[in-house]
């Protein structure tokens, strides 16, 4: 089980990890309610104005504006009237774990006198509002459904070792489950959806689906009864099961019968001991059992109260608590296990097992979470005491003036704008609307107390700031000292230092960063935990694949730390029967790539290596060799990720996509890019097995590079000049490209040459994509690199990824254009993306994640990081002193800068057999520099080509024939 608590240094107990509101938190990871998490919401705002709550899911005026690469600082910029006429900057310092100094500036830029107030809301926040438990009596043995000893389904899944977001097969989350979750199959349902070609049923719907469980039993059962807390599904009425229970140490069958759940909470038994010896699926259920159901018996032995308790849950639709008189059970170990007859799904919560006496005692209960704290007021500091938390949260506001209200919801939005900037006392009941118009509002549970600053006055031209202090104790500190700590904090807050030819992108890449390093929120489930996560932005309260890897390549120019907790995270553990790796949405394995920059900028590479086997499984499953992957089902060799997610490219609405969704074609066409992404990965980690001394791996590795290039060549479009989709036969053959009604090529897209980013092309393919990426009427848009080429006939100005530049895409494009030898137009990649970034954040302070075609504009997302982090890579390759850069052919043994950035010496090993550039980033200096090949030894052997792309940034060629060597700069 891998050590998340080792990163606990770069992300702190307290920090931005709220889901709702921006503000600081502490995460209760010591607490008694799993997930918890304590919110202070930080709101100024002008009196009597409209300004809105920092919610972070919409645009809310507070913009991220700098942070420490291990979140000891973090600021925000909030705009009270646009645009840098009158905001507040409100920043988070913690110069010591667990003690948090929060400043609000506030700032007054126009020529009239501001009336400001300040809000601080503090919340308990919990994963679910509620939780389920099961009253027992003291002589009993229960089990949660999820720790099963075998789980299978009669149709295995494609998933079965690549289970979805770090849950167990089978597992799903949902509240009314006791412990929040449950087993059975909402995979098909909720996770694969729009991929309808398997079809599925859920869990139980096919005969043979069962369910094991091995139980020590601590004591004897006189006269036992089995619980069973479980939800019929599929708008059945009855469910019929075999229950089998062995006792494994006498080795004997104790119980084997035909058992029906009904859907109103009765539970029949059929009568007849149907013996040791049937086989599980030929056992008659149709005898007793269907008799029963007919004449409506209910067998089960429920109290009057247990008998309502589960009419109430069949009316709400949570799961029944079903009763099983079982006899006699002696202690020891047994087998219980529950065997599908195949006409009705069951989603199963929790076992019990009692005696026959206890029976009334046993019922389901729900249980609301406290969120109204214990609080004290003394000499000024208010203490928060929760019972979700082991740790009292003790605020203090060095203010002279504070006021206190109660907001009875677990929504700020319920209360009324004009309220929460009204300090005054007719005011305080700030849920209340004003007449009748419009009704209270309570969105959903929850409790927040607020601080308030009513009367914040700030003349023409000044500014005005107010602290406090929010921590695990209290503590005694003046207005000098916050300053003080403000200040020595705030000098950590990372920057990219750009060089002077980099100045103007300076703002725009900090407020990317800061986003970047803000955008962590807990809890995040993993396995049976919770984990503190980088998300792509805080709408998004998930895991995510593909955007994770990106994070991480931006992160780490900032914290290489943070990025190797991401890689720890995503890869699994060998012996890990879950899944392959963390798996949410589109499964292009970024974080492969990502291993291979941490590789490439790390001298010491011991430690990162050690990650080799865990990479190696990542990309087996991708091949389709590993944990059950079917990826490699097609015969023409082409693989596919469509059985995993309907989005293979990330591109959510690439048209040849669309048309595969929308037509349910997934089982029979295969995209370009899973095979691009196979070949690509094996090149990587080829590079690290041949360093490791895998000779065995390397072999494969060429072994699949070879063979899917071949394969490949079978989705080349002559007339168009791109790879298309391949559509295939009844058995798997390849057949044709899947073009539109007119016959043009479906896939005139950024996929479409994604070939020429695997090394897989003849040359003559390579000219037509790289004139294609090249062509500003195609794909090379005024904006940046266009998801689909402009020309075609399925290209539209509004969509999501089609008629908008994204910058993922670009980065495999940029790489690709180093390993060609196209410094050129790699730099015009680079710098036209930082361009269209510098414009859109300048003006508005947003970072989206997109740039329209059209209009040049940001749109969608406003405070998204995940996937716009190769604008800061852009921005370190080209002016950021101490830099290199190269694309995916080459393996970087070291890289040694002086401590001016004047020096550099590095050495490389190329694996291809064609020209390339590496970009250096030096110190900009008046003189220039010299570039040489040398040996071991420090002596020269030749001069190194080079261009000076920007000031101090050389864009070094190596020849076709140059395979490795040592680079000295200076």
């Amino acid at each position: 089980m891998r050590n998340l608590e080792i990163y606990k240094e770069y992300l702190p107990d307290w920090g931005p990890y709220s889901k709702k509101y921006m503000g600081v938190s502490r995460a209760c990871e010591d607490g008694q309610i799993p997930g918890a998490r304590f919110d202070l919401v930080v709101f100024p705002t002008l009196a009597n104005s409209g300004v809105p709550v920092p919610n972070v899911t919409v645009p809310s005026n507070y913009h991220p504006w700098q942070a420490a690469a291990d979140l000891r600082y973090y600021s925000y910029r909030y705009d009270l009237e646009w645009k840098d006429q009158c905001y507040a900057e409100v920043s988070f310092s913690q110069m010591e774990a667990g003690k948090v100094v929060i400043r609000t500036e506030f700032v007054n830029r126009t020529k009239e006198a501001q009336y400001g107030c300040l809000n601080y809301f503090a919340a308990m926040e919990y994963p679910y509002p509620y939780e389920y438990y099961l009253a027992l009596p003291d002589k009993c043995e229960f089990w949660d459904a999820v720790s099963y000893d075998a789980y299978e389904y009669a149709r295995p899944r494609p998933w079965d070792c690549l289970n979805p977001d770090g849950t167990k097969k089978g597992e799903f989350y949902d509240p009314d489950f006791i412990g929040h979750h449950g087993l059975g199959d909402r995979v098909n349902k909720d996770f694969v959806f729009e991929i309808r070609h398997w079809d599925f049923r859920s869990f139980g719907a096919d005969e043979g689906d069962f369910v094991r469980y091995r139980r020590n039993t601590a004591k004897d059962y006189v006269s036992g009864v089995l619980y069973i807390r479980a939800l019929i599904k599929e708008d059945r009425e009855d469910a019929f099961y075999l229950l089998e229970i062995r006792d494994d140490e006498r080795n004997r069958l104790n119980f084997r019968k035909n058992v029906v759940f009904r859907k109103d909470g009765s539970v029949i038994v059929d009568s007849n001991d149907t013996g040791g010896g049937a086989d599980r699926k030929t056992v008659a259920a149709d005898s007793e059992c269907r008799r029963a159901v007919r004449e409506k018996k209910d067998c089960s032995a429920a109290s009057d109260e247990a008998a309502r308790a589960r009419t109430r849950a069949a009316e709400q639709g949570c799961p029944i608590l079903y009763e099983i008189p079982i006899g006699r059970l002696p202690e020891g170990l047994h087998t219980i296990s529950l065997i599908s007859h195949g006409n009705s799904a069951l989603e199963l919560d929790c076992f019990a097992l009692t005696e026959w006496e206890d029976r009334s005692v046993v019922r389901a209960e729900r249980k609301e979470y406290e969120v109204h704290p214990a609080i004290s007021h003394e000499e000024g500091t208010l203490t928060y005491e929760y019972g979700a938390c082991d740790t009292k949260i003790c605020f203090a506001l060095l203010s002279p003036l504070v006021k206190f209200r109660n907001i009875e919801s677990g929504v700020l939005e319920d209360a009324w704008i004009s309220r929460l900037s009204n300090g005054d006392e007719t005011f305080d009941d700030v849920l209340a609307p004003f007449g009748n118009a419009f009704p209270r509002k309570h969105s959903s549970p929850g409790y927040y107390h607020n601080s308030m600053i009513p009367s914040i006055f700030i003349k023409p031209g000044e500014s005005r700031v107010e602290y406090a202090v929010i921590g695990d104790e209290r503590w005694e500190i003046s207005i000098e000292d916050c300053e003080r700590i403000y200040r020595e904090c705030r000098a950590d807050a990372f920057s990219f230092q750009l060089k002077e030819d980099g100045r103007p992108y300076e703002l725009s890449t900090r407020i990317l960063g800061a986003t970047e390093l803000t955008n962590v929120v807990y809890p995040i489930h993993l396995d049976d935990g919770f984990i503190k996560h980088h998300t792509p932005g805080k709408r998004w309260d998930s895991l995510y694949t593909w955007d994770s890897g990106m994070i991480a390549m931006g992160l780490r120019d900032m914290n290489q730390g943070l990025a190797e907790y991401i890689l720890d995270t995503y890869l699994a553990e060998l012996d890990n029967k879950n899944y392959a790796f963390v798996h949410h949405g589109t499964p292009i394995p970024t974080h492969l790539y990502l291993y291979q920059e941490m590789l490439n900028h790390t001298e010491e590479k011991d430690h990162l290596l050690a990650y080799y086997d865990r990479a190696k499984r990542y990309y087996e499953f991708l091949a389709g060799r590993g944990d059950g992957s079917v990826t490699a089902r097609f015969q023409s060799s082409l693989t596919t990720t469509f059985d995993y997610f309907f989005n293979c490219s990330g591109m959510d609405d690439l048209p040849p996509q669309m048309y595969v969704k929308e037509h349910a074609a997934a089982g029979g066409i295969a995209p370009v890019i899973s095979t691009c992404q196979v070949i690509r990965t094996a090149k990587i980690l080829l590079m690290a097995a041949e360093h490791l001394g895998y000779g065995e791996d390397v072999r494969q590795y060429e072994q699949d590079m070879n063979r899917l290039t071949d394969a490949l060549s079978q989705a080349w479009d002559e007339e168009s000049g791109y790879f298309g989709y391949l559509v295939h036969d009844e058995e798997g053959r390849a057949d044709h490209i899947l073009r539109t009604e007119d016959g043009e090529n479906y896939n005139k897209t950024v996929e479409g040459i994604y070939p020429l980013i695997a090394g897989a092309c003849s040359g003559e393919q390579e000219e037509r994509l790289l004139a294609h990426l090249k062509n500003p009427e195609e794909l090379f848009s005024r904006a940046g690199i266009s998801s689909v080429d402009q020309s075609a006939s399925y290209f539209i100005k509004d969509g999501y990824w089609n008629g908008n530049v994204w910058f993922p895409h670009q980065w495999f494009i940029w790489k690709t254009m180093l390993d060609m030898g196209e410094g050129e137009f790699a730099y015009e990649i680079a710098h036209r993306a930082l361009e269209v970034w510098k414009q859109e954040v300048d003006r508005s302070y947003y970072t989206f994640e997109q740039i329209n075609i059209e209009t040049g504009r940001g749109g969608w997302f406003h405070h998204f990081s995940g996937l716009s982090s190769p604008v800061s890579v852009w921005a370190s390759a080209y002016y950021r002193p101490g830099n290199v850069s190269t694309g995916f052919d080459l393996w970087i043994e070291f890289i040694r800068f002086n401590d001016t950035t004047e020096e550099c010496c590095l050495k490389f090993r190329k694996y291809s057999h064609r020209s390339c550039v590496i970009l250096v980033s030096m110190a900009a200096r008046k003189e220039g520099y010299s570039v040489y090949f040398t040996d071991d030894f420090g002596l020269v052997e030749s001069r190194a080509e080079f261009k000076e792309r920007t000031k101090g940034t050389l864009e070094i060629s190596l020849a076709e024939e140059r395979m490795d060597g040592i680079l000295r700069i200076f």
